[in-house]
């Protein structure tokens, strides 16, 4: 307990640190209308040190279709916090061309 404690008093008081390397896996399972089989669609992205993008979708876009994303986020703070990833990317399987697109947070 008293080593929990002096973790989460160093955590809290820790001076900013630099950007660091992320990254998330999502799964989503969708059951759609009667008669038709569920969907799974799995997300990855990575976000690298210097604010770079990266994702992969697949069944996201399309059914049967696996896309790949890249953009470079921007963030900014102040009154209000924002962050927005312009998107570019690509997609082949069921539906193949190009997309652009926006996250924003």
């Amino acid at each position: 307990m008293k080593r929990c404690i002096t973790i989460l008093i160093f955590i809290s008081i820790r001076p900013d640190s630099e950007a660091q390397l992320s990254g998330m896996v999502e799964q989503y399972y969708y059951t759609r209308t009667a008669g038709t089989e569920p969907m799974m669609t799995p997300m990855a992205n990575f976000t690298s040190t210097n604010n770079w993008y990266g994702e992969a979708r697949y069944n996201f876009d399309e059914l049967n279709t696996f896309s790949l994303y890249a953009g470079k986020k921007f963030s900014g703070s102040g009154n209000l916090s924002w962050e927005a990833i312009p998107l570019i990317g690509g997609l082949m399987g069921q539906m193949t061309g190009g997309s652009v697109g926006v996250n924003f947070g």
